[in-house]
């Protein structure tokens, strides 16, 4: 069959299908202080209060974490006294939590009182500037969710990997996963019997004009700028293609805006139909991984020696041609095999996922584009546009679809699922107490610094209060004590952890020496903080030391009587006579 495909009957095909009705996340624009919270689930509700008060003390990583995890959060809610997290965070003076909640979908609108409050009350003059300037245009562009898959659209993007051209009087490259994905009637006519099933490239008709591809490329895509709003003409062409493809979203959306009586209005809509989208299209990739990509995970059972080592153990001789032919078929439209070693259940489980996909991974990246990659891959069969291939997917064969292994451990496929679905919709439901360590490790590997992020925040927010009952309880939770918690922070150079142990350790420090374990396993931590540092001096301070020190006296700091010297003194002295016994100073 050509690779070409005139759709001449294509209207007709799609007036005799039954209508897709796709769901809608159309969100109330009303000002912030009338948005109702009853409909909110408890789990929102709680991560609110504590979105607020991470925004009250500026806490970045966990206020990030919170409305990452947390898809159905409403961060322009308001509390009980009316204020949103944004008003927190610009009346406390935290530029870096406002400039994300901002990026996130925060709402400052001056003409409302919330926005006048959020302005004017800020606590200086650059996070006022920073307010006052912000274009709401710019919501939800930075987030890597929507950076990346704008990315694929970038003909300078080295690892789009195309395997499809849509073309009118201009061509567009496009990923065949993102269109099955995104649009119902694209999936149908990109499945194994479907029209476009061995097509690399299809020509629409021409009553689609390039501005209208474009509108229609860039919406799928997640880019919202240039849909015409301004343009009645085009608005009219781009609803009649919208009938046609099915994508009812995007007609919805922009008909919301246009029906705004007035400017001010119409840029509150926008910028709620700039969020719509990309909450849609996160909930499209979550569909897709939970009830395509990891329910078309191959698992191959081990049959190895018990003294096999693992850390060299190579999977792709696990795997047969006809299992990869399998995933050609498949409607994952996968370009790679990621496979995991799980000595849990003793088998091999290989993840068919697309290169362009985890390549947000530096790790991946760096890979991808290495020379040793591309010698052990045969080229794909493609066509050449310009500087850009198109793979022809329906021609490719087993041995063009790599397999490489997604962690040099062995860490599970738990752990795997997690990370993909990270990689794929940006944020994860929930990391389990028990596999948070390893997700951690995972992240680290592949340089995933969002996930070792929400990692610690999973970590530390479980031991908030630094008491020595949460100190006793870290290993029944979590599987290792406070000390290996340490330990796990300098491997992963997790700066949240380490100093949050730090203030564990500074709080219980007395109860601690106090256990001749528990104080040789401290002692055993400075030697190793002190090695740490290469060629250590006499006069070289020992960092772990430091820290504790410093955390001493603000545990005190805040206490008005002057007699509070006397702890402050008494656990620095502790610390003194460690390093005595030790034969360090510092």
């Amino acid at each position: 069959m050509s690779s070409d495909v005139i759709i001449d009957d294509y209207q007709d095909d799609i007036m005799h299908d039954e209508p897709v009705q796709i769901p809608m996340y159309v969100e109330n624009t009303r000002n912030a202080s009338s948005i109702s919270r009853d409909h909110h689930s408890a789990l929102a509700q709680s991560a609110y209060k504590d979105l607020c008060f991470s925004c009250r003390i500026g806490d970045y990583d966990t206020a990030e974490s919170i409305i990452t995890s947390t898809p159905d959060l409403d961060i322009n809610m308001v509390d009980e006294w009316n204020y949103t997290p944004l008003i927190l965070a610009s009346l406390c003076g935290h530029k870096n939590v406002v400039q994300m909640l901002l990026s996130r979908g925060a709402v400052c609108d001056r003409d409302t009182l919330q926005g006048a409050r959020c302005i004017y009350g800020a606590l200086n003059d650059e996070i006022r500037d920073i307010l006052i300037s912000f274009d709401i245009s710019k919501k939800d562009a930075v987030q890597p969710f929507a950076s990346h898959l704008i990315s694929l659209l970038n003909p300078l993007n080295e690892l789009r990997y195309n395997d499809i051209v849509l073309s009118s009087d201009t061509e567009f490259y496009l990923n065949r996963f993102v269109l099955a994905l995104r649009g119902d009637l694209f999936r149908k006519y990109l499945a194994k019997d479907g029209q476009w099933a061995t097509s690399t490239e299809v020509v629409v008709p021409k009553s689609f004009s390039s501005t209208i591809l474009k509108c229609i490329v860039d919406y799928i895509y997640v880019k919202t700028d240039t849909l015409p709003l301004n343009n009645s003409q085009i608005q009219r062409y781009l609803f009649e293609a919208c009938n046609e493809f099915q994508l009812d979203e995007l007609k919805s959306s922009m008909e919301t805006v246009l029906s705004e009586p007035d400017r001010r209005l119409q840029a509150k809509a926008r910028h709620q139909m700039e969020y719509n989208i990309v909450k849609t299209a996160q909930e499209d990739l979550e569909r897709f991984v939970d009830e395509v990509l990891l329910k078309s995970k191959i698992e191959v059972p081990l049959d190895v020696k018990s003294d096999t080592d693992f850390d060299d153990f190579e999977p792709s001789r696990f795997i047969s041609d006809d299992m990869k032919r399998q995933v050609l078929e498949s409607e994952t439209f996968a370009d790679i095999l990621l496979a995991v070693v799980d000595t849990d259940s003793m088998k091999v489980v290989f993840y068919p996922v697309h290169k362009a996909i985890v390549a947000r991974s530096e790790y991946f990246e760096t890979m991808f584009k290495s020379d040793l990659f591309a010698m052990t891959v045969p080229d794909p069969p493609a066509i050449t546009k310009g500087d850009t291939q198109i793979i022809k997917r329906h021609e490719l064969l087993p041995e063009h679809i790599p397999v490489v292994r997604m962690f040099m451990s062995t860490l599970g496929q738990e752990v795997a699922d997690i990370v993909i679905s990270h990689l794929y919709r940006d944020y994860v439901h929930a990391i389990p107490p028990e596999l948070t360590v390893d997700v951690l490790y995972a992240a680290d590997e592949l340089y995933l610094d969002r996930l070792k992020r929400m990692c610690a925040v999973n970590l530390t927010s479980r031991f908030a209060q630094f008491s020595w009952n949460e100190y006793v309880s870290c290993e029944s939770i979590y599987g290792v004590d406070i000390y290996d918690f340490m330990r796990i922070a300098w491997a992963t150079r997790c700066d949240r952890i380490e100093h949050h142990i730090s203030q564990m350790l500074a709080h219980n420090l007395a109860s601690i020496v106090a256990d001749e374990e528990k104080k040789e396993k401290l002692i055993e931590l400075i030697k190793e903080s002190a090695h740490r540092i290469k060629e250590r001096e006499d006069v070289d301070t020992i960092e772990l030391v430091d820290d504790i020190r410093y955390y001493i006296t603000k545990k005190y700091g805040g206490n008005p009587d002057w007699q509070v010297m006397d702890p402050v003194e008494r656990d620095n002295e502790i610390i003194d006579s460690l390093l005595t016994y030790i034969g360090l100073d510092a």
